[in-house]
C-alpha cells in the first residue's frame, strides 16, 4: 500500500504573515500542524470530493475560478488560524529522546499555562470565525461546486452548517397537568 503524499494547501509563510507566529519559527514545526489544521478542521466542510479536487488542482497548478477563490479567500485563513491553535503548544514544549522538555532560550522566558490557554482561546476564536465564513460561502455558493454532492461510499460528505456556539436548553418540565413539554433555547452570540 502506497502512502499518499500529504499536501499543505497554503504557503507556510502565509501562516506566519497573518498569525502571531513569526518567521524564525521552524517550518518543521508548522508542517504537521498545518496538515492537521486543514485535514481536521477545514476538510470536513468541503467533503472528500471537493477536497480532492482542490488538492489535485493545487498540486497540478491548475486551480482557477471559484475553486481558487474558495482556497485563497476562505480556506487559507481558516487553515492558518487552526494551524496556530494546533502548533502553539508545540512551540512551548518539545519531545526529545523520549522526554518532554520546555523550550527556553537565552533571551526569552517561558509562559505559564494560563497565558498559553488565553492565546489558544484567542486563536480558536479567530479560527472559528474564519471557518464560519468558509461554511457560509460554501452554503451560499453550493451551486458552483458540484463536488459537494458527489461523495460516494466511504467518502465524507460536507458539514452543512457550523455550530460553534454552545446551546443551553431550559425545560418547562413535565408535570401531570401539562401534556406538552416546553423547551426554550438560548444561543450565545459572538
Amino acid at each position: 500500500m502506497a502512502i499518499p503524499q500529504k499536501r499543505i494547501l497554503i504557503p507556510l509563510d502565509y501562516i506566519k504573515k497573518i498569525t502571531p507566529i513569526n518567521s524564525p519559527v521552524d517550518d518543521s514545526l508548522l508542517n504537521p500542524a498545518a496538515y492537521i489544521a486543514q485535514d481536521k478542521w477545514v476538510r470536513p466542510y468541503l467533503g472528500d470530493a471537493l477536497w480532492q479536487k482542490i488538492v489535485d488542482d493545487t498540486a497540478d497548478n491548475t486551480i482557477t475560478g471559484d475553486y481558487l477563490i474558495l482556497r485563497d479567500q476562505y480556506m487559507a485563513d481558516a487553515i492558518a488560524w487552526w494551524c496556530f491553535v494546533e502548533v502553539l503548544p508545540n512551540l512551548t514544549y518539545k519531545i526529545d529522546n523520549g522526554t518532554i522538555n520546555q523550550r527556553i532560550s537565552d533571551d526569552t522566558q517561558p509562559i505559564d499555562n494560563g497565558t498559553l490557554n488565553r492565546l489558544l482561546d484567542q486563536g480558536r476564536h479567530n479560527a472559528e470565525y474564519y471557518t464560519k465564513r468558509l461554511s457560509e460561502f460554501i452554503c451560499a455558493k453550493s451551486n458552483l461546486f458540484p463536488e459537494l454532492s458527489q461523495n460516494v461510499d466511504q467518502e465524507r460528505s460536507p458539514i452543512s452548517r457550523t455550530n460553534s456556539s454552545p446551546v443551553v436548553m431550559f425545560s418547562g418540565g413535565n408535570t401531570a397537568s401539562s401534556a406538552t413539554r416546553q423547551t426554550k433555547t438560548i444561543r450565545q452570540l459572538p
